[in-house]
């Protein structure tokens, strides 16, 4: 199934829900999650005579602790997040031949977003983040490498599924602003 597909099947879902009923008081919940997260970036390679350009993936685990509070249908979530994985980065059809593979990288996340319930069991969120992400490439065939900005920031959209009283789906859709493209993550969240 395509994204597309699944997007509209989604989107069908979300508009045949009953609506979400009016709360006398703010709720709050406390959520920990695990998800799979990817994204790439830009690589910038120098051999010292030529600077070129690759690219570099990241895929990993986010490990993320949130605060939800919501008052009626409306509300804030603040998040942070762990993040590790590994990373694929150069290339052969460059100028520059530079592979490396499986490259360790940890980072740090922090977003704030403004949510709006659709119904009980569905909720979308959007606002901004800032990551720090460290790595370090290999050079043994080149003077410099550099992936992306260590400093990184943007925004997300989630789209969140409850499918129980506590544990969710969420995918979240994001996007970076220096020398990185659409930021994009899979998780299972718990609530308490």
């Amino acid at each position: 199934m395509s994204l597309y597909n699944l997007f509209t099947v989604l989107f069908i879902t979300l508009l045949s829900l009953p609506a979400v009923q009016a709360q006398s008081k703010p709720v709050e919940l406390t959520t920990v999650s695990v998800s799979y997260i990817s994204w790439v970036e830009m690589m910038t390679l120098d051999n010292g005579t030529i600077v070129d350009e690759a690219f570099a993936n990241f895929y990993g685990t986010a490990i993320s602790y949130e605060r939800e509070k919501y008052h009626n249908r409306k509300g804030t979530l603040v998040s942070a997040s762990a993040l590790f994985g590994q990373a694929n980065g150069g290339g052969s059809q460059t100028l520059i031949t530079y592979q490396k593979a499986y490259q360790t990288w940890f980072a740090g996340k922090f977003d704030y977003k403004f949510a709006y319930r659709v119904s009980p069991q569905v909720t979308v969120a959007a606002g901004p983040f800032v990551m720090y992400r460290n790595i370090s490439w290999n050079k043994l065939t080149v003077q410099e490498v550099k992936s992306g900005a260590d400093l990184n920031m943007g925004a997300l959209l989630d789209l969140r599924l409850r499918f129980s009283p506590t544990w969710e789906l969420q995918q979240t859709f994001g996007t970076m602003a220096f020398k990185a493209s659409t930021m994009w993550s899979l998780g299972l969240g718990y609530k308490f």
